[in-house]
């Protein structure tokens, strides 16, 4: 008997070994009443507070939802730029409208660049138009003169006009070259690339839209200016 009980002792120490301590005592509060209670309660608050959490991300998602919708939205529609003529200035007229449904203050400035088309194909002019972007989307401020861009509809618009023959007043740091058409262009040799940057203000929080659209001569229709690879952007 003696062996016996040496036995389910020693068996009972067998079994205790292939225990991990460090399980036993995170383990061991569940073996009391109360302390079992506390973790119930424990872990029922965690969930609580990721329940509320997400339902308060999810309100958050919901209020700038619609902000967004009700917001004001400006973008361009078309470009079109006059015949050519040797020596002529450049006009370029985009229509653009606002698609949101409040209305905006808005102030923009337009970067016309002439590009050979050895820069064209190279890459430089996407580099460069890209940076501009980039730039417009920074801008922080309306400057010059204020337009109120009210909501559109159907086939309403608005537009905004590069007119080399015009000198800009009052002068500001953005007034765009004015430029003249000539023999490359003429050829369509040289690409003529608008960049145009639209700043404006609606639910008293400054937004942009930048675009970009180009002209050659013989290869793009006038009345419907192509878009740029590059350089569109909006927040």
């Amino acid at each position: 008997m003696g062996t016996d009980g040496e036995g389910d002792g020693g068996e009972a120490k067998k079994q205790a070994s292939y225990k991990n301590p460090n399980v036993e005592r995170f383990l061991g509060w569940w073996r009391t009443p109360s302390d079992r209670f506390a973790g119930l309660i424990a872990a029922f608050t965690l969930c609580l507070f990721v329940a509320t959490c997400g339902l308060w991300r999810a309100t958050t998602d919901l209020v700038e939802d619609a902000k967004a919708s009700g917001r004001a939205w400006l973008g361009p529609i078309n470009a079109g730029i006059d015949p050519l003529a040797d020596g002529k200035p450049l006009k370029i007229v985009i229509a653009y409208n606002n698609t949101g449904k409040e209305p905006a203050q808005a102030s923009w400035f337009v970067l016309p660049i002439i590009y050979p088309k050895e820069k064209w194909n190279d890459g430089t002019a996407f580099k460069e138009v890209g940076i501009n972007r980039d730039n417009c989307l920074k801008y922080s401020r309306l400057d010059g003169v204020l337009n109120l861009a009210f909501p559109t509809s159907g086939f309403t618009s608005y537009q905004l006009t590069y007119d080399a023959s015009i000198k800009p007043e009052p002068p500001t740091e953005h007034d765009p070259k004015l430029l003249t058409a000539d023999a490359p262009m003429l050829a369509g040799d040289n690409i003529v690339v608008l960049m145009a940057c639209m700043t404006y203000r609606t639910l008293g929080a400054i937004h942009h839209t930048s675009f970009c659209y180009w002209y050659r001569n013989k290869v793009i229709p006038p009345n419907n200016l192509a878009f740029c690879t590059n350089g569109q952007g909006a927040d």
